[in-house]
């Protein structure tokens, strides 16, 4: 309705054309040949950067990836991640063995009782039973590590310098991808994530970036340690501010669940995706507001003006913490 996509263009037009001037900025600093949009909170993103910077079209381009797929193929070179993210995480949570299996695609490996709930009392035998059948688990993984390869490979074709657009928190998507790039499968490509916030204070390992911070392989947007530390503070998981930011860029499709080996298509891939878990219709309007805002921001403000008028991490920030100080339930109930 009017009064979602009115909102959506204040909320997330101001943060989301910030962003995009915040992106080409580096881009063009840095010599960067192509630009990675990750889906899902990436996809808005794509479309207003290249609304934007409409000569800048060839370089950029929205691409597959999720943690789910992120944490699979990286198991082999972190197992702890992978039992962090898919056993410790949900511990105590109603959650069935059943569905933790299958969020790791091992149905295989199912256990006698897969209908009990994953507690702190059985956790510790769940992580053992993966651990005694890792090589088997690492085997189950290895067609979608090849297939994920084969799409890589055409993404970054001549690519030496890239960057990877996400909306945070930890930067993950944007590490994992470059470390299989470069070590696992020898595409040799420079890849600096670029996030919209990193982990805040609240996050139990809120330090977990810093040291790629430092070294400038992740750079955030709106805050870190370093850069616009009181919404560093401010900002908290715990209240859906996360979520609420992800809602705001969804994009209707719903996120990656695996790439599969396919010889029925000339690439050679394809791609697997989860149910979408979002009103289609929702997502629509609030990119229809986002987008217009982007249109008014270029009718409004001529593009020679745009470096002396460059929306900051903390005023774009300033916008979204009125999002994320309003009721969130009835927020994320109404899907933003």
């Amino acid at each position: 309705n009017t009064h979602e996509k009115i909102g959506s263009s204040f909320d997330g037009g101001l943060f989301v054309v910030g962003y995009c001037q915040f992106i080409h900025e580096y881009a063009i600093n840095h010599g960067i040949d192509k630009l990675l949009f990750l889906s899902r909170d990436g996809d808005i993103i794509h479309k207003v950067y290249r609304y934007l910077y409409s000569d800048e079209k060839e370089k950029c381009e929205y691409v597959y990836w999720s943690r789910t797929v992120a944490t699979k193929l990286m198991a082999k070179h972190n197992r702890y991640d992978f039992l962090r993210r898919f056993v410790n995480h949900k511990v105590n949570q109603q959650i069935t063995l059943m569905e933790i299996y299958k969020s790791m695609g091992l149905d295989e490996f199912l256990p006698d009782n897969a209908d009990d709930f994953l507690t702190d009392k059985n956790v510790e035998q769940v992580k053992e039973d993966l651990i005694e059948n890792w090589n088997k688990v690492l085997k189950s993984y290895e067609s979608s590590v090849e297939a994920g390869k084969k799409y890589y490979s055409k993404v970054l074709m001549e690519c030496k310098k890239v960057l990877v657009i996400d909306v945070g928190w930890a930067g993950s998507g944007a590490i994992a991808l470059d470390y299989l790039v470069n070590n696992e499968w020898g595409l040799k490509c420079d890849i600096t994530g670029v996030i919209a916030g990193t982990n805040s204070i609240h996050t139990e390992e809120n330090d977990m970036t810093e040291s790629y911070l430092y070294t400038g392989k992740i750079v955030s947007y709106l805050y870190s340690q370093q850069y616009n530390r009181d919404n560093w503070k401010w900002h908290n998981p715990a209240k859906d501010h996360n979520l609420l930011v992800e809602l705001l860029l969804s994009s209707k499709e719903g996120s990656l669940k695996d790439f599969v080996l396919d010889k029925s298509n000339l690439e050679g891939y394809d791609f697997v995706f989860k149910k979408t878990d979002v009103e289609p219709k929702r997502v629509e309007q609030i990119q229809c507001g986002i987008l217009d805002f982007a249109k008014d921001y270029c009718t409004y403000l001529p593009k020679c003006a745009w470096k002396e008028h460059v929306i900051s991490g903390n005023d774009a920030y300033a916008v979204l913490r009125i999002l994320l100080s309003s009721n969130i339930e009835t927020n994320i109930e109404m899907g933003i």
